[in-house]
């Protein structure tokens, strides 16, 4: 850059007129009508010349995060529940009554009346009565419970990201100019 401005100011400054020092060459010969008119020419010249060149292209970012999904299933169980039956069955007794009289009883020295048994012969007879039982006994059974549980699952996904760089790029330039003495 620096070397650019210093051409550019030897250019300006070799471009002046000095009237005093000054040959005139071939091509700077135009007639000059009492120094009116001047003597123009092409100053022909190379500057260097940066621009910057961007290149784009796109990548691709993979993002990934963590879910949890839940699964349940049915787990077997067994249990045992207690089961009663009733029953009714017959029980043969035998009923007899006694004749029960009153009387005189002697406790610890004091006479008191108290319930005696008839002597003589008793009436008995033969009954059936039902009689309910209850039996009980455990029985297994198969129940299910849901049970459930957390996995993690892990998602990912390509993001699209544009990168650009920027490089310097030197190019030669072929200027004129206009010198006029």
């Amino acid at each position: 850059m620096f070397q650019i401005f210093l051409l550019l100011v030897t250019v300006t400054l070799s471009g002046k007129k000095k009237k005093q020092n000054k040959k005139v060459t071939e091509e700077e010969k135009i007639p000059q009508v009492q120094d009116v008119e001047k003597s123009c020419h092409l100053r022909h010249y190379l500057v260097n010349e940066t621009k910057h060149e961007s290149s784009c292209s796109t990548i691709y970012k993979k993002e990934c995060t963590t879910k949890y999904r839940t699964e349940c299933f049915q787990e077997p169980h067994t249990t045992n529940d207690i089961y009663c039956e009733h029953q009714n069955y017959p029980e043969i007794t035998e009923e007899c009554l006694n004749e029960v009289g009153i009387g005189e009883c002697n406790v610890d020295g004091h006479s008191e009346n108290c319930y005696l048994d008839v002597i003589g012969p008793k009436l008995c007879r033969q009954a059936i009565r039902n009689i309910q039982a209850r039996f009980c006994a455990p029985v297994a059974r198969k129940i299910f419970k849901q049970k459930c549980k957390k996995h993690p699952v892990k998602e990912c996904i390509e993001v699209p990201t544009r990168v650009c760089t920027t490089k310097p790029a030197t190019a030669e330039k072929k200027t004129s100019n206009k010198i006029c003495v």
